[in-house]
């Protein structure tokens, strides 16, 4: 091969070679601004709809307060009127066991005196 065939080898392997990495070059440059576009669309909406969202599960939650303290205020009232009408209930609202315990024990204090009472009476009327 000859001096020319060599440099026109050279040349056609050399703007080839160029020629790629310009195109490559070229289509990341293209894709880059299409992922960046994109990006900015889906943060975008993203945003818009978590505005949205936002403002909806707002108005949800208020309208679910209002409506649950009308119903707790509802139970108040149910609580009331069963309340006036059937009394205040005898039993302790809670169980504590030491206190439990005491009532407990008065109460059958109260109950054998109240027997030895009726006991002594009787053994009175029978003498």
């Amino acid at each position: 091969m000859q001096f020319q065939d060599w440099a026109t080898l050279i040349t056609i392997l050399l703007s080839s070679f160029l020629g790629g990495l310009g195109f490559v070059w070229y289509i990341s440059w293209w894709l880059s601004g299409k992922f960046s576009e994109v990006k900015g669309a889906v943060y975008s909406e993203s945003y818009k709809t978590r505005a949205d969202l936002t403002s909806k599960l707002e108005y949800h939650e208020k309208h679910d307060d209002a409506r649950f303290d009308q119903i707790v205020n509802e139970i108040w009232a149910v609580k009331i009127r069963n309340a006036a009408r059937d009394g205040l209930p005898i039993a302790p609202v809670y169980k504590n066991p030491f206190i439990n315990a005491i009532e407990d024990q008065t109460i059958q204090n109260t109950k054998n005196r109240s027997n030895r009472r009726t006991n002594d009476a009787a053994e009175a009327s029978r003498i």
